[in-house]
């Protein structure tokens, strides 16, 4: 995978992919954030995530995540699913600036929360910003 020098990263549920809100928060980011290389792990896929599992392209996205200069992340319905609060962790466990775009704003993530540990997909944390 190429790396550029100042990657920023998109966090976001796969409920959103290939949607209307997907297209309108990436115009957002890359309008606000112009100084950075877009990486979405839906629309910059590599050829090696075809024929692997999910539990590896998750490792493959955390290992971007830790090779960016910033995360922005978008929560669904409020909350995150375990993919994208794994990924906002691991970017503020290396100190990586994370935001959270709510309402056409971007806000710094200061923690996250496991809400509901037993709901991966939806409500499984919460992104604590200010």
């Amino acid at each position: 995978m190429k790396l550029f020098k100042k990657q920023l990263y998109y966090a976001h549920s796969m409920r959103i992919y290939n949607s209307l809100r997907e297209a309108e928060e990436t115009k957002l980011i890359k309008e606000h954030f112009n100084k950075y290389q877009f990486f979405c792990p839906n629309k910059n896929r590599p050829k090696s995530w075809i024929n692997n599992s999910g539990s590896k392209i998750m490792l493959d996205c955390l290992q971007l995540v830790r090779q960016s200069k910033l995360v922005v992340a978008s929560e669904y319905k409020n909350q995150v699913g375990k993919g994208v609060f794994a990924e906002v962790s691991e970017a503020l466990s290396n100190n990586i600036p994370c935001y959270v775009l709510r309402d056409g704003v971007f806000i710094p993530i200061q923690y996250i929360e496991v809400e509901d540990a037993d709901d991966w997909a939806v409500r499984y944390g919460r992104l604590i910003a200010c």
